[in-house]
């Protein structure tokens, strides 16, 4: 299974500029079966992508890198998603808040860390880029 690492930063913390995830600046590949109880929309849209900043402590520190499923771009669950507003991409907890219609629905994007206080923002205000699914973690 090969797997694309994109040289973007999701940052934990107010967000970096930075372009669409498009060209992998490597790719890694592993054995299907190391992701085993990975739920993804296909492990075809699997990405890594590295977390910056604090704002994500203790769930994801500096410099981890994720595994995002790009192919999940609509918040149809609570969970940890990488996201663009309009501060830029981040990665955060992201909670759907329902509106008297789904045009109307609001995005409550949540840091783990209580130091960085959670904020709503319209649907339409914010790009899914994708669902986080995993992290990768080295024994």
């Amino acid at each position: 299974m090969q797997i694309p690492e994109f040289d973007v930063q999701a940052a934990a913390g107010a967000g970096l500029e930075v372009p669409d995830l498009q060209d992998a600046s490597r790719i890694w590949t592993l054995p299907r079966s190391a992701l085993a109880g990975v739920r993804a929309t296909s492990l075809n849209n699997l990405a890594i992508v590295t977390v910056a900043g604090e704002s994500m402590i203790p769930d994801y520190l500096p410099g981890e890198k994720v595994l995002v499923d790009v192919g999940d771009r609509t918040v149809s669950h609570d969970g940890a998603y990488i996201i663009h507003n309009r501060y830029g991409l981040v990665v955060k907890m992201v909670q759907i808040i329902p509106g008297s219609s789904p045009e109307q629905d609001v995005l409550r994007i949540i840091s783990k860390n209580p130091d960085y206080s959670p904020y709503d923002q319209p649907v339409a205000d914010v790009m899914i880029q994708g669902r986080v699914v995993g992290k990768w973690v080295w024994k």
